[in-house]
């Protein structure tokens, strides 16, 4: 009787668990540009973006909270990555992402969101490591 309840359990909880996934969780859902969240996860969408943040001369605050509303993961990696190399001068991040995006569309015509950002984040200058 033991041996069913727990094989009842456990198909249970695989069942909820693959139900129940957080959107975005899956990285092929991030990967492309045509996803269900439709052209905002493209290159193309970030690049114009970035042109309309650059236009009102925004903080961090509201370059992370645009770009990735979602509050995705990876994506929120990269934007570390970026904001730390050009953390006085938004707009510098800003005209390194439009350069990073540029060259992932050159490279795929469907580049995704973080297909730029890694892009952009390769090209990044080494920052220097200070040791304590």
């Amino acid at each position: 009787m033991t041996v069913i309840c727990w094989v009842v359990a456990a198909a249970a909880i695989l069942y909820l668990a693959a139900r129940f996934v957080p959107q975005g969780a899956v990285r092929g859902e991030l990967r492309n540009a045509e996803t269900s969240r439709g052209v905002q996860t493209s290159a193309q969408w970030l690049l114009a973006e970035c042109r309309r943040l650059a236009s009102v001369n925004p903080s961090w605050a509201e370059v992370l909270a645009s770009v990735n509303p979602e509050h995705d993961v990876e994506i929120g990696t990269l934007l570390a990555r970026i904001r730390a190399s050009h953390s006085r001068e938004p707009r510098a991040g800003l005209m390194a992402i439009e350069d990073g995006c540029r060259l992932a569309i050159e490279q795929n015509e469907t580049a995704s969101v973080i297909d730029g950002l890694t892009v952009t984040v390769r090209d990044l200058p080494a920052l220097p490591v200070v040791r304590w």
